[in-house]
């Protein structure tokens, strides 16, 4: 099984009422002998930096794994197809550049 859970850093949602909506799921699953194998916590590449909410969330999923369970955590980035394209414009803006 595959879930895509809610998202720290909410508009809506407080992390609190996220976290508890995950632990509720995995109390549920849990207790109907599913056991949980990994996590993918998936990061966008075209962040230049990890943010404070970023370090947060990374924080918490460390603390819900503890240690026994954080080789089965993935960090993952995404948006690849992004980064090419930012830096590619990066590259033809500095050359434009020059010519002047």
């Amino acid at each position: 099984v595959f879930v895509d859970t809610p998202g720290f850093d909410d508009t809506y949602r407080s992390d609190r009422d996220i976290l508890h909506t995950i632990a509720g799921w995995l109390e549920k699953k849990y207790r109907g002998k599913v056991k949980l194998r990994g996590i993918i916590y998936t990061h966008r590449i075209t962040d230049n930096r990890m943010s404070g909410s970023v370090c947060k969330n990374l924080d918490i999923l460390a603390r819900v794994c503890g240690d026994k369970a954080a080789g089965g955590a993935w960090l993952v980035t995404t948006m690849w197809d992004k980064r090419r394209t930012r830096t590619l414009q990066r590259t033809g803006h500095r050359s434009r550049r020059r010519d002047f």
